[in-house]
Protein backbone atom coordinates (compact mmCIF):
# COMPACT_ATOMS: atom_id res chain seq x y z
CA UNK A 1 0.00 0.00 0.00
CA UNK A 2 1.50 3.51 -0.78
CA UNK A 3 1.49 5.82 1.73
CA UNK A 4 0.13 8.97 1.70
CA UNK A 5 1.07 12.15 3.71
CA UNK A 6 -1.79 13.72 5.20
CA UNK A 7 -0.01 17.28 4.51
CA UNK A 8 -0.75 17.36 0.76
CA UNK A 9 -3.74 16.90 -0.89
CA UNK A 10 -4.45 14.00 -3.29
CA UNK A 11 -5.56 14.14 -6.55
CA UNK A 12 -7.31 11.25 -7.19
CA UNK A 13 -8.30 9.82 -11.15
CA UNK A 14 -11.04 6.55 -11.19
CA UNK A 15 -10.81 5.42 -14.54
CA UNK A 16 -11.68 1.97 -16.24
CA UNK A 17 -10.39 1.03 -19.99
CA UNK A 18 -7.34 2.76 -21.50
CA UNK A 19 -7.64 5.12 -23.48
CA UNK A 20 -4.74 7.85 -24.82
CA UNK A 21 -6.45 11.02 -23.24
CA UNK A 22 -5.93 9.28 -19.76
CA UNK A 23 -1.98 9.16 -20.51
CA UNK A 24 -2.27 12.71 -21.91
CA UNK A 25 -4.00 14.24 -18.73
CA UNK A 26 -1.80 11.88 -16.11
CA UNK A 27 1.16 13.56 -18.30
CA UNK A 28 -0.31 17.10 -17.86
CA UNK A 29 -1.80 16.86 -14.41
CA UNK A 30 1.53 14.99 -12.82
CA UNK A 31 3.80 17.21 -13.69
CA UNK A 32 2.93 19.51 -10.82
CA UNK A 33 0.51 17.14 -8.79
CA UNK A 34 0.90 13.43 -7.02
CA UNK A 35 -1.88 11.94 -8.40
CA UNK A 36 -3.30 8.90 -7.63
CA UNK A 37 -5.03 6.51 -10.19
CA UNK A 38 -7.54 4.00 -9.33
CA UNK A 39 -8.48 1.72 -12.29
CA UNK A 40 -7.95 -1.30 -13.95
CA UNK A 41 -5.38 -3.91 -15.62
CA UNK A 42 -5.68 -1.71 -18.65
CA UNK A 43 -4.30 1.24 -17.21
CA UNK A 44 -2.29 0.06 -14.81
CA UNK A 45 1.10 0.42 -17.06
CA UNK A 46 0.09 4.30 -16.61
CA UNK A 47 1.67 4.18 -12.82
CA UNK A 48 4.55 4.50 -14.44
CA UNK A 49 4.32 7.71 -15.08
CA UNK A 50 6.41 10.56 -12.95
CA UNK A 51 4.16 11.64 -10.12
CA UNK A 52 1.40 8.74 -10.71
CA UNK A 53 0.13 5.80 -8.47
CA UNK A 54 -1.67 2.80 -9.55
CA UNK A 55 -4.19 1.74 -7.36
CA UNK A 56 -5.78 -1.43 -8.98
CA UNK A 57 -9.80 -0.86 -8.43
CA UNK A 58 -10.65 -4.25 -7.89
CA UNK A 59 -10.15 -3.49 -4.31
CA UNK A 60 -12.77 -1.69 -4.78
CA UNK A 61 -15.52 -2.71 -6.80
CA UNK A 62 -15.42 -6.10 -5.19
CA UNK A 63 -16.31 -4.68 -1.17
CA UNK A 64 -18.94 -6.25 -0.03
CA UNK A 65 -21.39 -3.16 0.53
CA UNK A 66 -20.43 -1.75 -3.12
CA UNK A 67 -21.75 -5.33 -4.74
CA UNK A 68 -24.75 -5.30 -2.63
CA UNK A 69 -25.74 -1.12 -3.98
CA UNK A 70 -25.29 -2.14 -7.10
CA UNK A 71 -28.05 -4.83 -7.19
CA UNK A 72 -30.23 -2.25 -5.84
CA UNK A 73 -29.57 0.12 -8.38
CA UNK A 74 -31.76 1.10 -11.00
CA UNK A 75 -30.76 3.05 -14.17
CA UNK A 76 -33.31 6.42 -14.63
CA UNK A 77 -30.58 8.00 -17.10
CA UNK A 78 -30.63 7.60 -20.94
CA UNK A 79 -27.22 7.18 -20.78
CA UNK A 80 -26.23 3.39 -20.86
CA UNK A 81 -26.57 1.43 -17.15
CA UNK A 82 -22.98 0.53 -16.81
CA UNK A 83 -21.71 3.96 -17.28
CA UNK A 84 -24.49 5.55 -14.92
CA UNK A 85 -23.74 2.84 -12.29
CA UNK A 86 -19.64 3.67 -12.38
CA UNK A 87 -20.71 7.60 -12.08
CA UNK A 88 -22.50 6.47 -8.72
CA UNK A 89 -19.62 3.82 -7.60
CA UNK A 90 -17.10 6.38 -8.38
CA UNK A 91 -17.99 7.85 -4.91
CA UNK A 92 -18.50 4.20 -3.27
CA UNK A 93 -14.72 4.10 -4.31
CA UNK A 94 -13.76 7.23 -3.26
CA UNK A 95 -15.16 6.90 0.52
CA UNK A 96 -12.91 3.70 0.99
CA UNK A 97 -9.93 5.32 -0.95
CA UNK A 98 -10.48 7.66 2.28
CA UNK A 99 -10.81 5.12 4.62
CA UNK A 100 -8.14 2.74 3.55
CA UNK A 101 -5.27 5.65 3.46
CA UNK A 102 -6.97 7.58 6.84
CA UNK A 103 -7.48 10.75 4.61
CA UNK A 104 -10.08 13.72 5.51
CA UNK A 105 -10.23 14.87 1.69
CA UNK A 106 -8.99 14.79 -1.64
CA UNK A 107 -9.14 16.42 -4.69
CA UNK A 108 -11.16 14.19 -7.74
CA UNK A 109 -10.98 14.85 -11.51
CA UNK A 110 -12.67 13.00 -14.17
CA UNK A 111 -10.15 11.29 -16.52
CA UNK A 112 -10.89 14.19 -19.14
CA UNK A 113 -10.12 16.86 -16.75
CA UNK A 114 -6.52 18.44 -16.49
CA UNK A 115 -5.19 20.13 -13.68
CA UNK A 116 -2.61 22.43 -14.74
CA UNK A 117 -1.63 23.69 -11.67
CA UNK A 118 -0.57 22.29 -8.40
CA UNK A 119 -3.91 21.32 -6.16
CA UNK A 120 -1.71 22.38 -3.20
CA UNK A 121 -1.11 25.93 -4.15
CA UNK A 122 -5.07 26.53 -3.59
CA UNK A 123 -6.70 27.55 -0.59
CA UNK A 124 -9.90 26.50 -0.12
CA UNK A 125 -12.30 28.37 2.70
CA UNK A 126 -14.17 25.13 3.03
CA UNK A 127 -13.88 21.09 3.20
CA UNK A 128 -16.00 20.66 -0.07
CA UNK A 129 -15.88 22.14 -2.92
CA UNK A 130 -16.32 21.79 -6.96
CA UNK A 131 -15.34 23.98 -9.74
CA UNK A 132 -18.21 26.18 -11.40
CA UNK A 133 -18.17 27.44 -14.87
CA UNK A 134 -17.85 30.78 -16.09
CA UNK A 135 -21.42 30.40 -18.10
CA UNK A 136 -23.08 28.57 -15.30
CA UNK A 137 -27.24 29.64 -15.28
CA UNK A 138 -29.71 28.26 -13.31
CA UNK A 139 -31.88 26.10 -16.06
CA UNK A 140 -28.56 23.84 -17.43
CA UNK A 141 -27.40 21.28 -14.88
CA UNK A 142 -22.97 22.33 -15.78
CA UNK A 143 -21.91 21.35 -12.66
CA UNK A 144 -20.42 18.39 -10.74
CA UNK A 145 -17.93 16.55 -8.42
CA UNK A 146 -15.90 15.90 -11.85
CA UNK A 147 -13.40 18.26 -10.28
CA UNK A 148 -13.72 18.91 -7.12
CA UNK A 149 -12.47 18.73 -3.49
CA UNK A 150 -14.72 15.99 -1.52
CA UNK A 151 -14.15 14.90 2.22
CA UNK A 152 -15.40 11.59 3.75
CA UNK A 153 -18.68 13.44 5.24
CA UNK A 154 -19.47 14.04 1.59
CA UNK A 155 -18.86 10.52 0.86
CA UNK A 156 -21.22 9.24 3.58
CA UNK A 157 -23.87 11.95 2.68
CA UNK A 158 -23.92 10.52 -0.87
CA UNK A 159 -24.03 7.19 0.33
CA UNK A 160 -27.13 7.85 2.79
CA UNK A 161 -28.87 9.79 0.05
CA UNK A 162 -27.92 6.44 -2.28
CA UNK A 163 -29.44 4.23 0.35
CA UNK A 164 -32.54 6.26 0.61
CA UNK A 165 -33.56 6.48 -2.85
CA UNK A 166 -32.57 2.71 -4.12
CA UNK A 167 -32.41 0.78 -1.17
CA UNK A 168 -34.94 1.16 1.56
CA UNK A 169 -36.78 4.30 -0.99
CA UNK A 170 -37.12 6.47 1.79
CA UNK A 171 -36.82 9.70 -0.42
CA UNK A 172 -37.69 7.89 -3.88
CA UNK A 173 -40.08 10.77 -4.64
CA UNK A 174 -36.70 12.84 -4.93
Amino acid sequence: MASISSNELAVIIVHIGYKDYLRCNLEITGKNNKVYLIGDKSVEHLGNLPNVTFINIDNYVNNKKVLEYKKSYINYSSNNAEYEWFCFCRVFIIKLFLEEYKLHNIFHIDSDNILLKNINDYTFEKDIAYCIVKNYHSQRMSNSIHNGLLTHNFCNKFEELYNDIYVNKNKFDL
